[in-house]
């Protein structure tokens, strides 16, 4: 059969969008939400170890300090960071905190570290953060650890804190207080601060949760090659599915014609894009 002119450049166009789609990711420092084992302190989706709340500093105190935002997304809370606050404070220290009903168990499921994935870090520049953790048992011990300092971009990522060291010198390791009780923990608080004064910080946090052993590096790659076709004068949707460990970022860089938008969601290790269009009639 015999396509018409409108019809084969439609086609044809969105060839060239389908084959322009990207897949970036950078980085070597993974995603974690939950590692299929332990507890989940948040996947901002619904589920979580219990009420979340950001912490006030006291009346003359500037840490935390007091210009800090929290806004929920889809399966993600970006923090906002900004500074001065106030009182004038010029170091910007944001501190979340998670309570549990009861009291969760930081090794359930023989789980050996907590794990955080992020991505939109700002400002776009090495060493732009410093996370920390603290974890406070039901006796009020607290182990903690922090100055964790991480880069700048857009690229998802992911933090691992460990229970016992990995190597001589490894600083991302939660330092336990003696007769710290790690079945009975009651509540979780992350630390998110800038690593100079004046500066403000966000991050986009994708989830927090106890794992199992380092998150493997995957390359981004797609799950079809061939070209995604789109008949006239009806409105059509096509899935796409990049996956990939951080979870790639995905766009459509060129060739898009006018009357394809294009929608992104993202997932644990995956994202899907997924056009949509009503080309004109052949």
């Amino acid at each position: 059969m015999r396509l018409t002119a409108p019809l084969r450049r439609a086609t044809a166009a969105l060839a060239t969008a389908s084959l322009a789609l990207a897949a970036l990711a950078t980085g070597l420092v993974a995603p974690a939400a939950a590692a299929g084992v332990g507890f989940v302190v948040d996947d901002f989706a619904g589920t979580s170890m219990g009420p979340r709340e950001l912490l006030t500093p006291g009346e003359f105190e500037c840490g935390p300090t007091r210009n800090t935002t929290l806004t929920p997304g889809a399966g993600t809370l970006k923090v906002d960071v900004r500074v001065p606050d106030s009182l004038g404070c010029t170091y910007g220290d944001a501190r979340i905190r998670w309570t549990a009903a009861g009291t969760v168990d930081l090794q359930a499921g023989g789980a050996d570290r907590i794990e955080m994935r992020y991505r939109d870090v700002l400002p776009d520049q090495p060493s732009a953060v410093t996370f920390g953790l603290q974890a406070v048992d039901v006796n009020g011990k607290v182990a903690s650890v922090g100055g964790l300092s991480r880069n700048g971009g857009a690229a998802s990522d992911w933090l691992t804190v460990r229970y016992t060291p990995a190597y001589v010198g490894d600083v991302a390791v939660l330092s336990f207080p003696s007769g710290f009780d790690r079945a009975r923990v009651k509540s979780i608080v992350l630390l998110v601060s800038a690593t100079t004064s004046y500066q403000n910080v966000s991050v986009t946090l994708e989830g927090i949760g106890a794992g199992n052993g380092e998150p493997t590096y995957q390359a981004p790659s797609f799950g079809a090659t061939t070209p995604l076709v789109f008949p006239p004068s009806t409105s059509t949707s096509r899935t796409l599915t990049v996956t990939g460990n951080p979870a790639p970022d995905v766009s459509v860089t060129s060739g898009k014609p006018a009357w394809m938008p294009d929608t992104t969601t993202r997932g644990g290790r995956h994202d899907g894009a997924r056009p949509s269009s009503r080309p004109g009639p052949a």
